[in-house]
């Protein structure tokens, strides 16, 4: 007993921002970037889920849970991102090919929205407290190889009164990739790609994680392909 509709009456996104960034390149393609940032958000959307009676069906099937964005006003997001990357050249062949970068995120939100069950004020939705991604790589004039795990953070996804069971979120979540390219001549070159090799799982829950909502297992996926310059 489920619907959605839209809203005419958005309005775009809007904010004031500030941020500030330090790098520091202390060997050849090797780098160490910390930033701090700051936004006033003025207008947002939220995706709200209100118990509603729907005309013509409302005697047969009774409340639906109706999903709908609406606009949100006077956020804030505060945070800071850590980034490195190191080309080991230091290493002796062939392992100076060898390489690896990390980042990570961190974000603090804060919206009027408050949390019909707890009463707290709740983040802006679909943003993580904490992400990161760490990626490990190869690269000479004939292969290129790289890995890369990212996860993030549960998040909120929906805001919903008491009566629907209050607020949506989806999960945290990690997944692992990876490519290799192999150059077969200068203009053509070999591709394959694996996408979700753990094979992950989409979960999202009401309020807390054992009131699961939603749960859904994308399989692993490869992609083989060749490529030629004229």
């Amino acid at each position: 007993m489920t619907g959605s509709r839209g809203n005419p009456n958005l309005r775009p996104f809007e904010a004031l921002q500030a941020d500030a960034t330090l790098e520091w390149y202390f060997a050849p393609a090797s780098s160490l970037t910390g930033a701090v940032f700051y936004k006033k958000v003025d207008s947002f959307t939220v995706t709200t889920v209100t118990r509603e009676f729907v005309p013509g069906f409302s005697e047969r099937f009774g409340l639906f849970d109706i999903s709908q964005p609406q606009n949100g006003e006077d956020g804030t997001i505060q945070g800071f991102e850590l980034a490195y990357q190191h080309a080991f050249r230091f290493l002796p062949a062939p392992f100076d090919n060898l390489g690896v970068q990390l980042n990570y995120t961190y974000v603090d939100s804060k919206t009027p929205l408050v949390d019909s069950i707890t009463g707290e004020r709740l983040p802006l939705p679909g943003l993580s407290r904490d992400s990161y991604t760490l990626i490990g790589y190869y690269e000479d004039g004939t292969f290129s190889l790289r890995a890369a795990y990212t996860y993030r953070s549960k998040y909120l996804n929906s805001v919903g009164g008491a009566a629907s069971g209050g607020n949506t979120y989806v999960d945290g979540r990690g997944q692992l990739d990876a490519s290799a390219q192999i150059n077969l001549t200068p203009n053509v070159r070999l591709t394959v790609e694996g996408i979700n090799l753990t094979k992950a799982i989409d979960r999202q829950y009401l309020g807390e994680p054992d009131r699961l909502t939603f749960t859904a297992r994308e399989d692993r996926r490869i992609f083989f392909g060749i490529a030629a310059n004229f």
